[in-house]
This record gives structure tokens, C-alpha cells and sequence, in this order.
């Protein structure tokens, strides 16, 4: 089973996949943070091993209570 997974065609699709996939979920914490009342001050992009990877600062979540 973990054969098929793991294929060659397969690890292409999930390094495509990934970026956007962690897109939605930084996102995601992004709008908790202003529902919550807090604010966002950077979402971006960073090369993490020359793979790019999203990002957001949620620091002000850290102050709710």
C-alpha cells in the first residue's frame, strides 16, 4: 500500500499540493486572530529547504483571555 503512496508521481502532486493546503490553514488562524479581535500585521511567504511555505504572525493571540 505505502508503495503506491509513496510513488514518484505521487510525492510530485504533494509538493505541489502542500503550499496551498498551508495557505488555507495560515489563513484560517489569520481569521481566528481577527475574530477574536486581535490584529494581523504580516502574512507571507518564506523558502523554508527551497520550498516555499506561507506564513502568518498570530502573536497577538497570545494577549487573549
Amino acid at each position: 500500500m505505502t508503495d503506491r503512496v509513496l510513488s514518484a508521481e505521487n510525492i510530485v502532486l504533494i509538493l505541489i499540493a502542500y503550499p496551498f493546503i498551508k495557505a488555507l490553514h495560515e489563513l484560517g488562524h489569520a481569521y481566528a486572530v481577527k475574530r477574536w479581535g486581535g490584529e494581523v500585521h504580516e502574512i507571507g511567504v518564506m523558502l523554508l529547504v527551497f520550498m516555499p511555505v506561507p506564513y502568518v504572525d498570530a502573536s497577538e493571540s497570545l494577549a487573549f483571555r
